[in-house]
Order: structure tokens, then sequence, then C-alpha cells
């Protein structure tokens, strides 16, 4: 039962205070949870302080005319960025400054405008932006080189070849279709002053891009160097680099070395 002791009303564990007839609320100390319980619902008035209990009706009256849960329109009205802890980068919805989080599929973005910019594959397939030059972006692509340094001889009066240069790609689907630069060096001479040195640089043995006739300046045991380039444009697939040549006279014999031929792309 219950006890007044010092002006207080004490109940045991599970004794209830009883309010109505036939039990019809009650409110007890639950000893086995250790908790305060109430046997019904309670109903209250509009709160007028922020430690009150607030009842249902001034909840829906409140949120009423919000769409969606109150979970829902708290997310809606805060400011992401006044959130604790974005310092941090360490968010699973951004990728991190450090890049330390790689992408798992690909990435779509903008024609860039600064130098630092990343670069889309439209924009490098459209032509470029006019800040930007081709030759900037494209010279040095798709480098290809060969070199036969040990010296040959030739009596032939008819060009023979002395290094073809063969320019298939990687996968052996050849260039894509452009500008390229081709450059050659090589060391010359010929067994008698008074005969000729033949050489020239062929594409795909139909264009040729130098030829050159020449006979030694003084001693015919010095090589002399020849140096230079052409600009073709070429289309797309594989092509062939030749350096071939010749005597002009079969009783004296033309001598070639370190030849280097180069080849890549510019526009």
């Amino acid at each position: 039962m219950a006890k007044f002791t010092t002006k207080n009303i004490e109940f045991k564990d599970d004794q209830k205070a009883i309010f109505g007839t036939g039990d019809d609320a009650s409110i007890f100390w639950d000893g086995t949870l250790n908790d305060l319980r109430v046997t019904t619902t309670l109903s209250g008035v509009t709160p007028t302080q922020p430690y009150h209990l607030t009842p249902r009706f001034y909840v829906d009256d409140q949120i009423g005319s919000l769409s969606g849960s109150l979970t829902t329109q708290i997310t809606v009205n805060s400011d992401h960025g006044s959130l604790l802890g974005l310092g941090d980068d360490d968010h699973n919805l951004y990728v991190p400054t450090d890049g330390s989080r790689g992408f798992t599929s690909t990435v779509s973005g903008v024609d860039p405008v600064e130098d630092y910019h990343l670069v889309t594959k439209r924009y490098l397939e459209s032509g470029f932006v006019a800040s930007a030059s081709v030759e900037s972006i494209l010279f040095g692509l798709q480098f290809h080189y060969d070199v036969e340094e040990p010296e040959q001889q030739t009596i032939s009066t008819s060009y023979i070849q002395a290094l073809r240069l063969t320019i298939s790609c990687t996968d052996g689907n050849g260039i894509s279709a452009g500008t390229y630069r081709i450059g050659w060096n090589f060391n010359w001479t010929q067994t008698k002053l008074n005969r000729e040195f033949l050489a020239r640089v062929q594409i795909d043995d139909v264009t040729t891009a130098f030829e050159v006739t020449i006979s030694p300046y003084v001693d015919v045991a010095y090589f002399a160097s020849i140096t230079g380039f052409f600009f073709p444009t070429l289309t797309s697939g594989t092509h062939y680099i030749d350096l071939d040549y010749a005597t002009s006279n079969a009783s004296s014999t033309s001598r070639i070395k370190n030849i280097r031929l180069e080849f890549w792309r510019v526009a």
C-alpha cells in the first residue's frame, strides 16, 4: 500500500496510482524494467515553454503546411555548408581533393578554359579552342624512330633501301589522320671524288620527301652529315618511311652509316 512520509506519497515497486473506475488509467514504477509506466495515452495543452511536453495536435498543426515528414523538412531546410566536419574532406558523397578515391565510371565535363582544367574526349576530337594551338597540344604524339648505325655500301646505280621505319602503332592499327613531321639524319661518303652519292627519303614508296645527288668535298674517307625534315599530311593507317641510297657509277661505291629516321605528329 501507498504511505505518506514527510509530505510525500511513496509507492513501492509495481504499486499503482489508479485513476477512474475499474482501473481506467494508472501510473506506477516498473520494478522489473526500472522505468515509470503509464497505462494509457496522455492528452495535454499547447506548450508555452521549450521544456514542456508537446501533444500530437500541436506537432501536426506546426508541420501541417509542410510537405513530407518532419525529418525530410529538417534535411531540406538545413544548410549543408554549416554541417560539422566538412573540412575533414572524408565524406563519401565527394571525391577527396587528394584523389585517394577513384571514379568507378566515366566522368563528364565541359570545355576547359584554363591550362590546368581537365580535358574531355569531345574537346580533343572537336578541333580545340582558339586559345590553345594545335601544335602545343599534339606536338610529339605518336612518336616513332629507328636507327641503323653500321656502315652500308653499294655500287648499285638504282636506289636500294638502307633503312625502313614502319609506322603501325603498338596496336597494329596505324596512326590517325593528321599532319606529321618526318626527320632524317645520316653520314655519307663516295669512294671517288668525280662520282656522286645519291640518297632519298620516301613515304610509302610513293612520295619523295627529300632527294640529293652530291660528290665528296675533298677527302673520300670523310663522312659528311645530312639532316632534314618534312611535314606531310597523312591518312589514317600504317605508313612506311624509307631512306634509300645509290651511286652514280658502278665503278665507285657509295657508303652510308649512322642513319636515323624520326616520325611524330604535329597537328
